[in-house]
């Protein structure tokens, strides 16, 4: 879609300055070092914001040789297909699926120039990635065959990969702790160092308990560190995910509570009842 009257009449984009510390814009001005490069750009402060990318040879955009990339659900982007050795020339707007157009002016146009022979890097798209990813459980760290593997070494070899000092210092010690209850956040609501660091270890503790018990029940077969594992998910599964652990709060306790429901999820998948899934992904999903 080149530049246009039409395109003036959509919303202006908002194109923050990039800061030293946030997200940079990019590529722009220089020669890249992988083929195709990453796309990087602020996202606009809206829930659920889409964006479309596009690309081409020519700065001013002409159908015949422009590439689109639609719908894309986050602000960075990797095409799917290596480029052809040229100068390139991009930009992004806010987009509408529904309407199957932009919904915002385009941003402003960057440059890059693509040179022979560069490491290819192509990126399957998103749902390329989803349709053939492995769908068994567990997929964090280990895959089923791969899980099947490394207990069979570990009960050959309780050394190997230092097995037996991570289920010594890492597991063991988890089966005797009480269960974490949900934190009660800041008196008064109002943020004080002391309570946050403490919770912060609390949650990361948490994270801790339900990852190393659920990795060391199902290498081992272990059905009383799977059982004390399922506890400590469930528990922490049934905190008011709108409440002291929500981003909202405090974004680091969040952050812990999520990994840990995660972990436990993916690990404890066949242990769990279709209704105790269910609440987990409930609490992770708010």
């Amino acid at each position: 879609m080149p530049s246009s009257a039409k395109s003036s009449k959509l919303a202006l984009l908002d194109q923050p300055k990039a800061g030293r510390l946030n997200i940079q814009y990019g590529p722009d001005g220089d020669a890249v070092i992988e083929n195709p490069p990453r796309f990087t750009w602020l996202p606009v402060i809206e829930d659920e914001a889409t964006y479309v990318l596009r690309l081409s040879t020519d700065p001013k955009f002409p159908a015949g040789k422009t590439t689109q990339y639609a719908n894309l659900h986050l602000n960075f982007f990797t095409p799917d297909a290596s480029l052809k050795p040229d100068t390139y020339h991009w930009c992004y707007a806010v987009w509408s699926d529904e309407k199957n157009a932009p919904l915002s002016a385009w941003s402003a146009v960057r440059s890059f120039t693509v040179a022979p022979d560069l490491t290819q890097t192509p990126l399957p798209s998103r749902s390329d990635r989803y349709q053939n990813a492995e769908m068994a459980h567990p997929r964090l760290w280990l895959s089923p065959a791969k899980l099947s593997a490394f207990s069979q070494a570990a009960d050959a070899n309780p050394d190997h990969c230092g097995w037996q000092d991570f289920l010594d210092k890492s597991v063991a010690p988890w089966m005797e702790r009480d269960v974490m209850e949900e934190p009660a956040g800041y008196p008064n609501h109002e943020r004080t160092a002391p309570i946050w660091r403490q919770t912060y270890i609390d949650c990361q503790e948490l994270l801790y308990a339900i990852r190393h018990l659920s990795v060391g029940g199902k290498v081992t077969g272990n059905a009383a560190m799977i059982g004390r594992a399922k506890e400590w998910l469930l528990a922490a599964a049934s905190w008011n995910p709108s409440g002291t652990t929500s981003r909202r709060y405090t974004d680091e306790w969040a952050f812990r509570v999520n990994l840990a429901l995660a972990w436990g999820y993916d690990w404890l998948h066949d242990t769990l009842t279709d209704e105790e899934r269910a609440t987990v992904r409930e609490a992770l999903l708010i």
